[in-house]
C-alpha cells in the first residue's frame, strides 16, 4: 500500500523532471538562435549582446515552458501555450520590422 510520502516524492520527481525538460528546451532555443539568425541573413551580433539576450530568453522561457508542460490544468496549459505563441509572433514581427534597418548599419 503506497504511503503519502511515496505520492509526494513521485509528484516532486515529476515536477523536477518537467523543470529539467523546460530548461533543456530553453537551452536549445538559446543555442539555436545564432543559427536561425544566420539562416535569416542577419549579421552576427556581438558576443555580449548574444549572452545578455540569451540569458533573458532562458530566464523567461524556463518558467513559461514549465507551466506549459504542467499537467495541473488544461486551462493553464492552453493559456501558457497561447502566451508563448503570442510572444513568439511578437518577436517574429519585431525581427521582420527591424530587418531593413539592420541592412543599413
Amino acid at each position: 500500500m503506497p504511503s503519502e510520502n511515496d505520492h509526494t516524492a513521485s509528484r516532486s520527481s515529476q515536477k523536477l523532471k518537467r523543470l529539467w525538460i523546460s530548461a533543456a528546451l530553453s537551452a536549445a532555443v538559446v543555442l539555436c538562435a545564432p543559427l536561425i539568425q544566420k539562416l535569416l541573413g542577419l549579421p552576427p551580433f556581438p558576443l555580449r549582446i548574444q549572452v545578455t539576450t540569451g540569458a533573458i530568453t532562458f530566464g523567461l522561457l524556463v518558467p513559461a515552458l514549465w507551466i506549459a508542460l504542467s499537467p495541473r490544468s488544461d486551462v493553464t496549459r492552453h493559456m501558457a501555450l497561447i502566451a508563448l505563441a503570442v510572444i513568439l509572433v511578437f518577436f517574429a514581427l519585431l525581427l521582420w520590422w527591424l530587418h531593413p534597418w539592420s541592412l543599413h548599419t
